[in-house]
């Protein structure tokens, strides 16, 4: 298997499982699958396949709510990259102070959910 379907079958059991941050999601693909010469090359990767995993109508992106749930951004997945572009320049990431991505995060569709069983049952 290679490296980019281990990293999609580990975060499609952390998605089915709960809410996931960007900033896990970050740190999963930069120190368990893929090293990176800059965090500009760690952003466009992570830009990339966040807008495949949309393009697909496999996650939902939005908020966490103060009192428990999930508020989706409706935007469509260029707007949503664009907004996590912005927040990303806005924060201080290279010194692992995450103030803007800890607000993003990540929720698995229904359609995400069958992919999931489906991928996972097939590569096992």
């Amino acid at each position: 298997m290679d490296k980019l379907s281990k990293l999609t079958k580990e975060l499609f059991l952390f998605f089915d499982d709960d809410y996931m941050g960007l900033f896990h999601v970050i740190g999963i693909i930069e120190e368990d699958y893929f090293k990176f010469e800059s965090c500009e090359e760690l952003k466009k990767f992570t830009l990339d396949y966040t807008f495949k995993l949309l393009e697909a109508k496999f996650i939902k992106v939005g908020c966490l709510l103060d009192k428990g749930g999930f508020d989706e951004w409706k935007e469509s997945p260029q707007e949503i990259i664009a907004r996590i572009d912005q927040e990303w320049d806005g924060s201080r990431y290279e010194s692992h102070g995450l103030p803007g991505l800890y607000g993003i995060w990540f929720d698995m569709t229904e359609q995400g959910k069958e992919e999931s069983t489906v991928f996972n049952s097939s590569i096992m």
